[in-house]
């Protein structure tokens, strides 16, 4: 089965047609992976920062308790209230709308040993200021060796604590001049839940969570690295560790926004891909124009030229002409042609005509019989065969020569021809034997015409080099269909009847040498 049309001018393009497509294919995907790894690391980039910015969220946070936590500690109603002078102190100061403020959960007063003097939180059944539950104050003095400043300083950051995650911040508690040695410090707490992440999903305007790390997880510095993952298609997920005030990790931030890495892809891909088809569609076009008007239309021209050869049509180069390498090759196909219609015109002439007379060959005269007794079946007329041998050749080439053996022979077959009627065939059929082939010819009118040769042969002599010569020939005929009615049974009977007349002509010849009867 022929997948491509046979005709170069439609295949060349198709050619080229289909080595575009396949190099924009491969083109194509390979910008493809490259426009997608590219959309990837932007989106990574981007879910980094996300992450980044909800964590910014929690700094904020502990920022805020620092300053709550700094202010408060530098009250001297705050120093006098842990000295033990100023009970009243909480009462007057901690309300409903404290812990808003100081955006913490809960407040703890220690003193300088770390034992916990007064503690407060909004409890969630009452809606009131009342003291931490038991649990958490034990937990919390669990951890207080983190929680405690150091001397002249502040703390602040993130414990795991109870299930939870508490953002703090402690200060020491001194005078408002800074000039009384601390006797306590104060702990901001604030412990993070569904309220910040809804926050921080406002503030990102993305998906928020905050969680426990996973088990095992560990980290260098106060925060990790972001862990980007894609756990389907359509999402994309952030992870950040932030480390607690024990160097471990104490909050997992989680932020969730859907991947857009495929659709940019495509949107991308199909703008590219539009205008890539374009540009092949409309090279292509171009590519293909040039080409037929510069060498595939001429080259089909000069196919049909070549392949469909008439007789005085026009030449290979009239059908392309320029001034290129197809009319140098239009050119050289003429001469070519013509080399090779003279040499088939000799071939023929060689094949079907004897070399030395010019004459019809035996290959020609048996063809040309043949025919004509098949037209005379056809039609029912007659045809004779006259097988003629010239008499004495041997002598005439070893008396004068060859070249006076040659002109003889030539001279008789002018005069042979000159004897027929021009539908008639005079052939040399071997080295001193003639025939003539009389279509539409009785016995009777074949006797007439060899009775004409005689007369012509008896009319002058031949004349060669070495002089004139007297030439004679013995002829027999035999006739279609009465004597036979084949070529094979005409010739064997004409040259028979040829045979007995040279016999009969010698046996004259003996009586009188000079006869020039046929």
């Amino acid at each position: 089965m022929r997948l491509l049309p046979r005709s170069l001018r439609y295949r060349v393009p198709l050619v080229i047609l289909a080595v575009f497509l396949v190099v924009a294919a491969v083109f194509m995907y390979g910008l493809r992976r490259i426009v997608f790894n590219s959309f990837v690391e932007v989106e990574r980039s981007e879910i980094v920062k996300d992450t980044q910015r909800a964590a910014l969220g929690l700094i904020v946070t502990r920022e805020r308790l620092s300053g709550g936590a700094a202010d408060w500690a530098k009250w001297t109603d705050t120093y006098e209230f842990m000295a033990g002078r100023a009970p009243q102190f909480p009462r007057e100061n901690v309300d409903l709308a404290t812990f808003p403020n100081l955006d913490a959960d809960f407040i703890v007063f220690y003193d300088y040993r770390g034992a916990a003097k007064w503690t407060g939180a909004v409890g969630s059944a009452s809606g009131e200021v009342e003291a931490l539950s038991p649990s958490l104050v034990t937990a919390l003095a669990g951890d207080i060796g983190h929680l405690r400043p150091a001397a002249g300083s502040q703390r602040a950051g993130i414990v795991p604590l109870a299930g939870s995650t508490i953002l703090f911040a402690t200060h020491l508690i001194t005078n408002n001049d800074g000039t009384a040695p601390p006797n306590g410090f104060i702990l901001l707490g604030h412990t993070v839940d569904a309220d910040d992440a809804r926050e921080a999903s406002a503030f990102t305007g993305l998906s928020v969570s905050f969680s426990q790390p996973p088990e095992g997880a560990t980290l260098v510095g106060p925060m990790s690295a972001t862990l980007v993952s894609y756990p389907d298609d359509n999402t994309v997920v952030g992870s950040l560790l932030l480390a607690g005030v024990s160097g471990s990790p104490a909050q997992q931030i989680t932020v969730t926004r859907a991947s857009l890495s495929a659709l940019r892809t495509y949107e991308t891909m199909a703008i590219v891909g539009w205008a890539l088809l374009a540009f092949v569609v409309v090279f292509g076009v171009s590519l293909t124009i040039a080409l037929q008007t510069t060498v595939l239309r001429r080259l089909t021209r000069l196919h049909l030229r070549t392949s469909h050869e008439t007789a005085g049509g026009p030449s290979a180069y009239s059908t392309v002409r320029g001034r290129d390498e197809i009319a140098d090759l239009a050119l050289a196909l003429d001469e070519a042609e013509g080399r090779t219609l003279a040499t088939e015109e000799l071939l023929r002439q060689q094949a079907d005509h004897d070399p030395l007379t010019g004459l019809p060959n035996r290959r020609t005269l048996e063809r040309d019989l043949a025919k004509s007794i098949a037209e005379a079946a056809r039609e029912g007329g007659s045809v004779t065969l006259a097988l003629c041998d010239l008499d004495r050749l041997k002598l005439i080439n070893d008396t004068a020569g060859h070249a006076c053996g040659d002109q003889a022979l030539r001279w008789f077959g002018d005069r042979a021809q000159s004897a027929v009627r021009d539908y008639s065939t005079v052939a040399r059929i071997g080295g001193d034997e003639f025939a003539i082939l009389l279509p539409h010819t009785s016995a009777s009118d074949a006797t007439l015409v060899i009775e004409r040769l005689a007369e012509l042969i008896a009319l002058e002599p031949c004349r060669c080099d070495a002089g004139p010569i007297v030439v004679s020939a013995s002829c027999g005929i035999a006739t279609y269909p009465e004597d036979a009615r084949d070529p094979e049974g005409l010739m064997r009977i004409a040259d028979v009847r040829m045979y007995d007349s040279k016999r009969a002509r010698e046996s004259r010849t003996a009586d009188s040498p000079d006869s020039h009867d046929v």
